[in-house]
This record gives structure tokens, sequence and C-alpha cells, in this order.
């Protein structure tokens, strides 16, 4: 009987462990910050949110292959509520951030590739760890909650929502 104890007790520690190490226990805030200007290469994307993941990573993989960089952060900017607007049809543009590259390569990797600056604005802006995929499933479910009420509480219109991926 003890033995069984024990062993369910040890099974919760290493759950509780698991867990949170991907951010479960995560200390969420949301900020008002000054968000800086973005170089970003992109495809546009219609469909399931859930499945952008590998678009993403193919669009990664071209740019390796065709122009040499490895950017080290990736974006999804989400135009609609999947709440409110059908999976199929939820709209994106997902990629890549050029981030310290000269002026020529950006030049170059247009010809290749869609290249838009953000310039710098105000957002509500969240933190949660990246420790794998499964952070991002922990994230959407905990990070969400917490921006939508500052949404509402801070009175900020609605817009697209950036996650960065770093």
């Amino acid at each position: 009987m003890y033995i069984l104890l024990i062993a369910l007790i040890i099974l919760i520690a290493v759950n509780v462990a698991f867990f949170g190490y991907f951010g479960a226990f995560a200390k969420i805030s949301v900020v008002k910050e000054t968000r800086p200007s973005l170089k970003l290469v992109y495809q546009t994307y219609q469909g399931k949110y859930s499945k952008v993941g590998p678009v993403m990573n193919e669009l990664y993989a071209k740019l390796i292959q065709e122009s040499g960089i490895s950017p080290t952060r990736g974006f999804g900017l989400y135009y609609d509520d999947p709440r409110q607007v059908a999976p199929d049809q939820c709209r994106a543009i997902i990629g890549c951030i050029l981030d310290d590259i000269d002026d020529e390569k950006v030049a170059e990797i247009a010809e290749s590739f869609s290249v838009v600056d953000m310039p710098e604005s105000e957002a509500l802006v969240a933190k949660f760890p990246y420790k794998g995929s499964l952070s991002i499933i922990l994230g959407v479910f905990r990070v969400y909650r917490h921006l939508l009420k500052a949404i509402a509480a801070q009175k900020v219109g609605e817009g697209p929502i950036m996650e960065i991926y770093d």
C-alpha cells in the first residue's frame, strides 16, 4: 500500500515538474510597451491557426536554403478571433523576423519573398517562456485569457494579435 502511495506521489511530482518546465505555472503579466519596428519576411495564411507551424517551418527552411540566413525569431500575426470566425476562414501572416540584416541582403531576400517593415507602435505585451511545442499550447490557454482581460480593462480597440517566437 505504501509503495503504491509513494509511486503515485512520485508520478504527480514528475507531472508537475514536467508541465512546470513548459510554463504551466509561469507568471503572466500584460503591460503596455513600445514595440520596436520590425522587418518581417512572411507568407499569407488562411485556415486553422493550429496548423501554422509547418508553414512557418517551411518558410524558415526556404530562407536558409535560398538566402543563407537563419533567423532566430518567428512570428504569427493573427487577424481573426477563432471564437467568432470559422476556423477555415481565419487569416494570418506568418514568417520570420529579420534581425540585424543589412539593407542589401533584405533587398535580395525581397526578390523571392514578401518583406514588410512593421513600424514602432504601442502594444499590450504578455511574455511566456518557450521550451517547446507544449509551451505554445499552454501559452494559448494561459496567455490569451490574461490578454483579453487587459484589452477589455484598458479599452483597447480590436485588432490583430502578434505572437513572436524567440
